[in-house]
């Protein structure tokens, strides 16, 4: 039976290009809710990065790309790319990551927030390398009330489903949850918003960019 692992490392060739074939909107929601607050020469931490493909726009914006992945093939891909990326091969629920201190100006998350369950560690782990005044911008599959026949619940503000066919658990968010967590670990939400994350699949996920005190 394929494992969540064994998906990533099958799918890493084809990556980008199922994504847009999907229209999967998340990388460029993303840059568009944080540019105007982004500077040339700034750093940015990519958690989950996959190929690399939601850091590109921040790329070309003049930003220092750091990612983590913790899938090979995927890093492969981003260094076939070849940018001048610092990657880490690691697992971001892995704590700590392999990154110092108040050293990231920025950080994003596309389209992993959903493989997590209890967000509290990894959001106060963004909070431990991230500068004062930096972004953090996710998105994550929001828990609604005409889920729970196919969610149940974890723990207060975090459902989890099975799929059986990728021997894998998936995870819904409440809004209050998210941001609660995001509260206690220094952070404000600047912009939410609800958007399709994905045509072919027609669901829609909340994307929040947040400032660190």
């Amino acid at each position: 039976m394929p494992t969540e692992q064994d998906a990533y490392e099958n799918w890493a060739d084809e990556y980008d290009t199922q994504s847009l074939k999907h229209q999967w909107q998340v990388p460029s929601a993303l840059f568009g809710m944080m540019y105007l607050q982004l500077h040339a020469g700034q750093s940015l931490l990519d958690l989950g990065m996959g190929t690399g493909l939601g850091s590109l726009p921040f790329h070309k914006a003049g930003l220092k790309i750091h990612g983590l992945e913790k899938s090979p093939a995927m890093i492969g891909q981003c260094r076939n790319r070849g940018l001048p990326w610092e990657l880490y091969h690691h697992d971001l629920t892995n704590i700590p990551w392999p990154v110092e201190d108040d050293c990231i100006d920025h950080v994003i998350s596309a389209g992993v927030f959903h493989f997590i369950g209890e967000l509290d560690t990894l959001i106060s782990e963004a909070s431990r390398v991230i500068r004062s005044g930096g972004l953090f911008g996710f998105d994550f599959d929001e828990f609604q009330h005409d889920d729970r026949n196919d969610y149940s619940l974890l723990r207060n503000g975090v459902y989890e489903t099975f799929d059986a066919k990728y021997d894998q658990h998936f995870y819904r968010h409440a809004e209050d949850y998210v941001r609660e967590v995001l509260s206690n670990a220094g952070f404000r939400v600047l912009h939410d918003t609800e958007f399709l994350a994905s045509k072919e699949t027609k669901r829609y996920f909340r994307l929040f960019v947040s400032k660190h005190r």
